[in-house]
């Protein structure tokens, strides 16, 4: 897939995003070429609507290569690396959005290993005289919709589920028993529900859907794969937020 790359110059306030993994590589590559006046610094714009995080190697002014990792950007967010300076025309870096869709900014540049993991990087020539770079990250609008379109169904069947709940255990102080066919009836419904949203969740993260649970015929096995699949879907709720 093709992604929309832009970099530009920019200069003024900024916001600085801060990393949680760094190393340094005592190499000098012999291709380097230095800046002759002011140090550079590196800012990435999110297009997204969904955060991303940064890995960058760049040249630091002591001649050494370093990479640090993560940069975590919010959708709309600009902000300059914090403590990145280099008098180094290029830089690489790779990117990739945390919602679980799959999208990254990469290339056949560099391969750097973050962690126990090693990453595809994109090399970026900044050019001769720029001071201040920002480098914009877009994401392809056909992935834009569809994750759109995801979320909207998941917080429809959010209120599918919620209401399935309340017609099992309504309000009220002298309510008549509900008769037994009638709650096995809203319980299957319920599963369905949960199984319906819970599909969406992983299909949002890239998993392998399971298949549609059989409902209708045990009244206690569909009440214990509910409270099953209520486990499951909080865990994705939560694993949503923390993206977000």
């Amino acid at each position: 897939m093709n992604f929309l790359i832009s970099g530009t110059v920019s200069m003024g306030l900024f916001f600085y995003a801060i990393p949680a993994f760094s190393f340094v590589e005592f190499t000098q590559p012999r291709s380097s070429f230095y800046l002759s006046k002011a140090r550079n610094s590196i800012s990435f714009k999110n297009n997204c609507s969904s955060p991303i995080r940064v890995a960058i190697h760049y040249l630091s002014p002591a001649g050494q290569w370093r990479t640090k990792a993560w940069y975590s950007f919010k959708p709309g967010e600009l902000a300059r690396l914090n403590n990145i300076e280099s008098k180094n025309r290029y830089f690489y870096y790779y990117a990739e959005v945390t919602d679980g869709t799959g999208i990254s900014w990469q290339g056949k540049d560099l391969s750097k290993k973050v962690g126990d993991k090693s990453y595809n990087m994109r090399k970026i020539d900044i050019g001769p005289k720029i001071v201040n770079w920002t480098q914009a990250l877009s994401c392809p609008k056909s992935s834009e919709k569809s994750l759109e379109e995801i979320n909207s169904k998941i917080l429809l069947l959010e209120s599918e589920v919620q209401a399935a709940k309340r017609a099992l255990k309504p309000d009220g102080m002298f309510l008549v028993p509900m008769e037994l066919s009638v709650e096995c009836a809203l319980t299957a419904d319920l599963v369905l529900s949960q199984y319906k949203q819970i599909s969406l969740y992983k299909k949002k993260f890239k998993e392998k859907p399971y298949p549609r649970p059989a409902v209708g015929n045990n009244c206690e096995k569909d009440k214990a794969l509910s409270r099953q699949q209520e486990r499951l879907r909080a865990l994705y709720k939560e694993r949503d937020r923390n993206l977000r």
